[in-house]
C-alpha cells in the first residue's frame, strides 16, 4: 500500500503537516457559516485527520487542539455576526432564501437554549445556522460562549475516532495484504459516491419537479386543443401527480441513458477499455478474506435465492389480501428477465458490439437486472405512504443494498461493469413504467414498516439458507483459476523463472507482497526440512492479542495472506526475539517437466512463496501486528541458507529457487 502514488500523498503529509492543519482548520471555520458552510465538507475533513493520525502522519493531540480551534472561531463569529444584525440578517441573501430552516431553527432554540448549540452541531442541516440564530435570538454570551468551546471540542474528537479507526485497520491490512486495504478503500469510496449520486438525483428532482409541472399544466390550460386532451388526463392523479410526474422523469432519464451508453460502447472502444481495465484491477486485489464476503453476498443474487424471495413476497401479499400490490409486484418483476432477453437478441443484430459483451453470454447480466427489479419494486409500492423527507432514506437504504450485492457480483468477475449498469438501467425504467400504473389505481392503506420488516426477513432468512446450501459449491465455480504450464527444469533454472509472477499484486506492492521464493516438489519435503532447520509450524493464536497493550508475541495472529483468492498452503516461521521470518507457499498452476532414471517423464509443481522478516507494530493504541520490514534481500534471505544442506538453492536477483528437498 505505501508505494507509488500513496508513498507521495503520505510523505507529502509529513513534510507539510502544519499547512494541512491550517487549511482544515480554515475549512471548519468556513463550514460554520450558514449557507456557505455546506459546500465544506468539514465532517470528512475531521474524518481524514484521524485517519492521518492513525497512520503515524499527524499528532494527535496536535490535530485535535488545530481542528476544535476552527470549529470555535467560526461558531464565535457567526454568533457575533448574530448578535450585531440581529433579525436584518434574515431578510438579507442567502438566509432570506431559507425561512423554513430559520423557523425550525428558531423553535429548537427556544426549546433547548443554550443546549440546542450542542445538539446543532451534531445535526448536519442546523450546524452551520445555530451559532447566528443564537446571536440573533439573544442567547447570552456567558451561555454560549462555553457551550461552543465544548460543542467544538467533543464534535472534533468524535468525528475523528471513526477516521483513527479507518486508519488504523487500513494499516493493519496493508501490514498483511495491501490488496485489502485498497478494495476497502475502493468499495467504500464507491458506496460513498453513489449514496450521493441517490441523494442528490433525489434532492434534484424533488425541487425541479413542481416547477415543470407548473410551467407544463399552465401550458395545457392556454393550449386551446391539447389542453382539452390532456388536462383531464391528470385529474386522478390529484395527490399523486409529483410522484407519477418523478417516476416518469426517471423513466425518461433510464431510456437517455440506456441509448447514450449503448452508442458509447458501440461506437467507441473507451466503454471496452473501462470494463476490461477494471476487470483486471478486482481481480488483481482479490484475496480469501474479500472472496468470502463477496460470495455470501452473490448468493443472493442467483436464481434459486430471487425467486424464492420474489415468490415468498407474492405470497405475503396474497395473505395480506392486497391483491393489486399482488398483481403490481410479481408485474415490476417477471417480464425482467423476458426484456432482458429481448435487448439481447436485438443486440446480436449488431455486427459492431464488443468482442467482450457478446450479448448470449454477459450482456446485459440478468441475475443484475431481476435482483435490481426485486430491490425496486418494494419502494415502487410502499414509498407513497412515507413523508416526502423519509422516503429519501428509504430509497437510500435500498440503493445501498443494491450497490453492494452489484459490486459482489462486479468483484467476483460475475459480469462486467457495463452490463450491469444496462440491467440497471432496464430494471428501473420497467419498475418506474408499472409504478406509474400503480400510483394511479392504488389508495393508501399499506403498512410500510410491516411490510419492509417481512421483505427483509425474507431477504436475510433467503441469503443465511441458500449460502448454507450452496456456499461451498459456489465459492470453489467462482474462484479464480490458475493459470500456468509446464517448464522443462533446466530452463527454468536458467531463465524460466521470470515467467512465473513476481508480485501477489500488481497494483499494491509491498514488502510482503513480493514473491521471492520458487520451490519445485513435494511440500511436505520442504516443510521437513525447515522444520529440521530450526522454523516451527504457526501455532493456535489468539486474534484478540491483537487489541492487547502489552501483547504476548507468540499468540500475536501471523496472517495466511493470498494469491489468486488461495490462502497459503504453508506458514512457518522462525522466531529471533521481537523479529521474526515468515515464509508463506501458494499452490501456483505450474510445473516442472523432469525425465526420471529410466527416461520417463516426471512432473512436479512449483510453488510461489513469500519470504518476509516481521516486528510488532502498534497503531493508535489500538492494534498490534506483525509488520514486514523493508530489508535488503541479503539480510531477508539469511533465515533459509541452512537448507543448502537439504535442498538444491540457487540465488537469483530478489530470489531464491529450491527443489529437490530432502529431509535427513
Amino acid at each position: 500500500m505505501e508505494s507509488g502514488w500513496t508513498a507521495l500523498l503520505l510523505d507529502w503529509t509529513g513534510d507539510n503537516a502544519g499547512l494541512l492543519l491550517v487549511l482544515v482548520a480554515l475549512g471548519l471555520c468556513i463550514e460554520s457559516f450558514a449557507v456557505i458552510g455546506v459546500l465544506i465538507p468539514g465532517l470528512m475533513l475531521v474524518f481524514m485527520l484521524g485517519a492521518l493520525v492513525a497512520l503515524g502522519q499527524l499528532d494527535g493531540w496536535l490535530a485535535w487542539a488545530v481542528a476544535s480551534a476552527g470549529c470555535v472561531l467560526g461558531d464565535m463569529l457567526n454568533y457575533w455576526l448574530g448578535r450585531r444584525w440581529r433579525h436584518d440578517l434574515f431578510s438579507a441573501w442567502p438566509l432570506r432564501r431559507y425561512p423554513e430552516t430559520i423557523q425550525q431553527g428558531q423553535h429548537f432554540l427556544q426549546r433547548y437554549g443554550g443546549l440546542s448549540l450542542f445538539l446543532g452541531r451534531y445535526l448536519g442541516p442546523l450546524r452551520s445556522f445555530m451559532p447566528v440564530l443564537a446571536g440573533s435570538f439573544g442567547l447570552r454570551p456567558v451561555v454560549a460562549m462555553p457551550v461552543i468551546v465544548f460543542t467544538a471540542l467533543s464534535w472534533v474528537a468524535l468525528s475523528m475516532l471513526p477516521g483513527i479507526l479507518l486508519g488504523a485497520s487500513l494499516e493493519l491490512a496493508a501490514a498483511y495484504t495491501s490488496r485489502l486495504a485498497l478494495l476497502l478503500l475502493l468499495v467504500c469510496g464507491t458506496l460513498l459516491l453513489l449514496i450521493w449520486l441517490v441523494r442528490s438525483g433525489y434532492l434534484l428532482a424533488g425541487r425541479s419537479n413542481p416547477w415543470l409541472l407548473k410551467r407544463m399544466l399552465l401550458w395545457l390550460r392556454r393550449h386551446p386543443r391539447l389542453g382539452r386532451w390532456l388536462l383531464p388526463l391528470f385529474e386522478p392523479l390529484r395527490g399523486e401527480l409529483l410522484s407519477v410526474a418523478m417516476l416518469g422523469l426517471l423513466v425518461l432519464t433510464g431510456l437517455a441513458v440506456l441509448i447514450v451508453l449503448s452508442l458509447y460502447l458501440l461506437i467507441g472502444t473507451g466503454g471496452s477499455s473501462v470494463d476490461l481495465w477494471l476487470a483486471a484491477v478486482l481481480q488483481d486485489l482479490r484475496n480469501p478474506v474479500s472472496d468470502a464476503v463477496w460470495v455470501a453476498l452473490a448468493v443472493v443474487s442467483t436464481w434459486p435465492c430471487l425467486l424464492t424471495l420474489v415468490m415468498a413476497m407474492a405470497l405475503w401479499f396474497a395473505l395480506q389480501r392486497q391483491s393489486l400490490s399482488l398483481w403490481h409486484w410479481l408485474i415490476a418483476i417477471a417480464p425482467l428477465p423476458l426484456l432482458a432477453w429481448l435487448l439481447q437478441q436485438l443486440l446480436l443484430l449488431v455486427p459492431l458490439w464488443p468482442a467482450h459483451l457478446q450479448p448470449s453470454h454477459s450482456f446485459p447480466d440478468l441475475n443484475a437486472a431481476m435482483l435490481a427489479a426485486t430491490l425496486m419494486a418494494l419502494p415502487m409500492l410502499l414509498a407513497r405512504e412515507l413523508p416526502a423527507w423519509q422516503r429519501k432514506w428509504y430509497y437510500l437504504t435500498v440503493a445501498t443494498l443494491l450497490s453492494l450485492l452489484l459490486i459482489a457480483r462486479l468483484a467476483l468477475g460475475l459480469a462486467w461493469l457495463s452490463a450491469l449498469i444496462v440491467a440497471v438501467l432496464l430494471a428501473l425504467i420497467w419498475v418506474s413504467l408499472v409504478g406509474i400504473a400503480y400510483r394511479v389505481r392504488a389508495d393508501r392503506g399499506h403498512a410500510v414498516f410491516r411490510h419492509s420488516l417481512v421483505f427483509s426477513l425474507l431477504l436475510l432468512l433467503g441469503a443465511v439458507g441458500f449460502n448454507s446450501l450452496d456456499y461451498q459449491r459456489l465459492r470453489a465455480q467462482w474462484r479464480l483459476p490458475l493459470i500456468g504450464t509446464a517448464l522443462a527444469a533446466d530452463v527454468w533454472r536458467q531463465h524460466d523463472w521470470q515467467r512465473l509472477p513476481q508480485w501477489r499484486s500488481d497494483v499494491a506492492r509491498a514488502p510482503v507482497d513480493r514473491l521471492n521464493v520458487q520451490y519445485a516438489g513435494d511440500l511436505s519435503r520442504l516443510q521437513q526440512a525447515l522444520l529440521q532447520s530450526g522454523w516451527e509450524p504457526l501455532t493456535a493464536t489468539r486474534w484478540w492479542e491483537a487489541f492487547s497493550p502489552a501483547p504476548d508475541l507468540q499468540q500475536l495472529p501471523v496472517y495466511r495472506l493470498g494469491y489468486r483468492g488461495r490462502s497459503a498452503r504453508l506458514l512457518l516461521r522462525q522466531r529471533h526475539g521481537e523479529q521474526q521470518a515468515v515464509l508463506r507457499l501458494w499452490s501456483s498452476g505450474w510445473s516442472l517437466r523432469t525425465q526420471t532414471g529410466n527416461g520417463e517423464a516426471d512432473s512436479k509443481p512449483l510453488w510461489l512463496g513469500s519470504l518476509s522478516l516481521e516486528r510488532p507494530a502498534a497503531r493508535a493504541f489500538l492494534f498490534t501486528f506483525w509488520r514486514a520490514e523493508a530489508l535488503p534481500w541479503t539480510v531477508v534471505s539469511a533465515p533459509l541458507q541452512p537448507l543448502a544442506g537439504n535442498c538444491q538453492l540457487q540465488h537469483k536477483p530478489e530470489l531464491l529457487l529450491l527443489s529437490d528437498c530432502e529431509s535427513d
